[in-house]
């Protein structure tokens, strides 16, 4: 995420904060952690009459869940006109079993729940375009349940920001969503909340002076919410517009590119140092008088490095013969001693790019440069 940009958001929502915190009938945002601790406060899925909790949840929720189309009302009516109150409250205790699972099985759980709910409506309501239940509203059930663990998520609001920020990767409709890409944007966005700590006097503020009761929000995954809503309700993007599409689709392109040239210079550097370790290994077995031998020329006598050279002669002959460390990887050259085998296993393919293995990485760097400013 750009941080300068974040920064440029929290800012502007620092600003407009007792605006949009005014109390009723000004606009109270802060109603959402006062209905998070209701909701937690009404919600008893153990209660003898569970079409109530349901019709009391709903209500205390407000608009977190329910929008035009009503998905929570429509539980509630099914529950208290149909009978249905067991099964709803069968598949809200499985949904809440996704806290022992990771994000795919939470994603799992969503999905189950979601078909139990068309299932439902099919019965009920059929045809009707009412009392539809989808991501959203599932993950506004466990955000409501557990705000400390899960992220509502109003895609509109959220890619808008996202995009803004500079968080690229597409965490899909909520018709295939993908959670695990959701929930990192999230994660980053709490991350550089934490960072800023003008953001978060001003959102403790909201708990001083006032008789009503807010959730603590220990996590800030209600803070979360909040800022992408009212950075995008409120229009506290000032210039930091959007990329379109295209211009999207051109950033996701470089920033692949970064990252294959960032891959190559990681390769590059990582031969560098097998060259190196190589090296030095051979060269200590050599200064130790380890005996050597040549393939054809049989014994050799090591005398001096020169430059990247290992000069040897062999027998009476004073003539020096030079060989670089690939001799060594090839096997035209072998030291006695146990290690040797384990070195040449483990460095070959370094020890053989001996001489290309700098220019190597100066030229995966060369490749980087223009892409350097795509990198997260």
């Amino acid at each position: 995420m750009n941080k300068k940009v974040l920064h440029e958001l929290f800012d502007g929502y620092i600003s407009k904060f007792d605006i949009f915190n005014m109390p009723p009938p000004g606009d109270d945002e802060n109603y959402k952690w006062e209905a998070v601790l209701a909701f937690r406060h009404v919600f008893d899925l153990d209660a003898e009459d569970f079409a109530s909790v349901l019709r009391k949840a709903s209500k205390v929720s407000i608009n977190l869940v329910d929008s035009s189309i009503r998905p929570f009302d429509g539980l509630a009516k099914m529950a208290e006109e149909h009978g249905e109150g067991e099964t709803i409250r069968r598949m809200f205790r499985d949904l809440f079993e996704a806290d022992k699972e990771d994000l795919v099985g939470q994603q799992r759980r969503i999905d189950e729940f979601l078909r139990q709910c068309d299932i439902l409506l099919d019965k009920h309501y059929p045809g009707s375009f009412m009392y539809g239940n989808d991501q959203r509203s599932a993950m506004a059930y466990l955000w409501l349940h557990d705000p400390e663990r899960y992220y509502l998520c109003k895609n509109t609001e959220a890619k808008y920001f996202a995009n803004c920020v500079g968080f690229y990767d597409d965490w899909g409709t909520y018709a295939n969503f993908k959670l695990p890409v959701y929930y990192r944007f999230c994660d980053e966005l709490v991350a550089a909340i934490r960072e800023y700590p003008p953001l978060i006097k001003t959102h403790l503020s909201r708990y001083e002076n006032t008789t009503r009761e807010f959730h603590p929000d220990p996590n800030l995954h209600i803070l979360a919410f909040d800022l992408i809503f009212c950075v995008w309700h409120y229009n506290l993007f000032g210039t930091n517009k959007p990329l379109s599409s295209q211009e999207i689709k051109l950033y996701l392109a470089q920033k692949e590119k970064a990252e294959q040239h960032m891959k190559a210079v990681q390769d590059a550097e990582s031969g560098l140092q097998d060259m190196y370790t190589a090296r030095e290994s051979i060269i200590s077995l050599l200064q130790s008088g380890a005996a050597v031998r040549h393939k054809s020329f049989g014994p050799a006598s090591f005398k001096r490095m020169d430059g990247l050279s290992y000069c040897f002669t062999f027998g009476d002959d004073p003539a020096e013969k030079k060989y670089m460390l690939a001799a060594f990887a090839d096997g035209f050259l072998r030291i006695d001693d146990p290690s040797f085998d384990e070195i040449v296993a483990k460095y070959s393919s370094a020890m053989r790019n001996e001489y290309s293995a700098q220019k190597k990485l100066t030229s995966a760097k060369a490749a980087l440069r223009p892409y350097e400013q795509f990198l997260d």
